[in-house]
């Protein structure tokens, strides 16, 4: 026990620094600008590039997490982030800045992979799911206070010292592995070939053998629907219901710490009842939400802010709990191939939360209102979520045995 503890330690160390590095950046968009001689589409290239890297990164890294240490993978996710951070804070030009941010998001894509697949890997699978949680819930503090600190930075430094920091971290994060290495978890059949055939095989094999679409629409449904949240967020507020930034950044926070704390519900319902007994609870408050999103919107013909933060909280802790418990499923059925369904699966929220992005810019070139679009994005996570219930529930019965250890 004392062991894993340890092992958690050096994944959260890890994950922390990684996860810090995609995020510390963020308020300091506007100095890079000024200091490059960027317009506003420029500056934010890098957003775009890094959030398509790490999607391709988990379908890539998926496979390669099978088959090597997971210890070693972290180093080298460590190293990379170093090398991204080098290009990042010496960058001169918006290109070589791209690239820094590029080898960021790869080298975050096989961190976070190789940490939950490390956890997966352990023997005892009745700890596996609130291993994920603990995990995932430090871990996500990352993103709220990494742009915080970074701001902070920025005021009083330079855009370039938020890389520096994170380059210094970095240093930190690989003494940790080499002072508190994962253990390796041997398996009987792990694959050993990491061509291109192999890999395609293992895609292929993982998606003949497994539902992993069925266990998991559910989840890729809300990605959706929030990133299109995200999207017109600060429309949403700002623009129409007449708040400020800094009010938006406090509603913002307390969704994500929303989303975080209701972990610990779904791990003790998971502790007491069946997967598919607390997807079922989970997916109730999603359609309970999107329901009334769209019920108030019929009688008042309007939204407000109050009934938007309630009602998205709402959806946060189905959301939340979905997240969490599919996770635990995915590596369940996955077997001696982790890696590849976790990659497969990581793959498909990343690419639904890009593909939510799209439609809420969609929406926007209609000359929709930011109200009229969320109102859309409730219908479609209604529908989302009842083709999702349909399709878990028929694969649950093959896969029961596995999903209740």
């Amino acid at each position: 026990m004392n062991q894993i503890r340890k092992s958690l330690l050096t994944l959260i160390s890890v994950g922390l620094v990684i996860r810090s590095a995609g995020n510390i950046f963020q308020p300091a968009l506007s100095y890079l600008a000024e200091d490059l001689g960027l317009t506003q589409v420029e500056a934010t290239s890098n957003l775009t590039f890094y959030y398509f890297c790490l999607m391709l990164s988990f379908l890539f890294f998926g496979p390669i997490c099978d088959r090597f240490p997971k210890n070693r993978l972290l180093q080298i996710s460590l190293i990379g982030c170093f090398l991204g951070c080098i290009l990042c804070g010496s960058a001169t030009e918006i290109t070589i800045f791209n690239i820094g941010r590029c080898i960021q998001a790869f080298s975050a894509g096989l961190a976070l992979l190789s940490s939950q697949i490390w956890i997966g890997d352990q023997p005892d699978k009745k700890e596996m799911m609130k291993r994920l949680a603990w995990f995932s819930m430090i871990v996500s503090i990352a993103p709220i206070l990494a742009p915080m600190l970074g701001g902070f930075i920025s005021d009083w430094l330079s855009w370039r010292y938020d890389f520096w920091f994170i380059l210094l971290m970095c240093i930190i994060g690989f003494t940790i592995t080499i002072l508190h290495p994962l253990p390796d978890v041997k398996k009987s059949n792990q694959p050993t070939k990491t061509s291109p055939s192999g890999i395609l095989r293992d895609y292929r094999d993982t998606l003949r053998d497994l539902p992993i679409f069925s266990l998991s629409f559910g989840v890729q449904i809300l990605f959706l629907g929030q990133s299109m949240f995200t999207t017109i967020s600060s429309f949403l507020f700002i623009d129409e219901f007449g708040i400020n930034a800094s009010q938006l950044g406090i509603i913002s926070a307390g969704l994500l710490i929303t989303m975080v704390s209701a972990r610990f519900p779904t791990l003790y319902l998971r502790k007491h009842y069946s997967a598919r007994t607390v997807f079922l609870i989970c997916e109730s408050l999603v359609l309970l939400s999107s329901l009334l999103v769209i019920g108030y919107y019929f009688i008042y013909g309007t939204h407000t802010m109050v009934e938007v933060i309630l009602l998205v909280a709402l959806q946060v802790l189905g959301f939340s709990g979905l997240a969490i418990l599919t996770a635990n499923n995915i590596m369940l059925i996955g077997e001696e191939k982790k890696g590849t369904a976790s990659g497969l699966f990581n793959f498909l929220n990343q690419a639904l939360s890009w593909f939510g992005v799209l439609i809420a810019q969609i929406f926007y070139h209609m000359n929709l209102s930011s109200s009229i679009i969320f109102q859309y994005m409730a219908i479609i996570i209604l529908c989302g979520s009842i083709v999702a219930i349909f399709i878990f529930l028929k694969a649950y019965p093959t896969f029961k045995n596995q999903l209740e250890i």
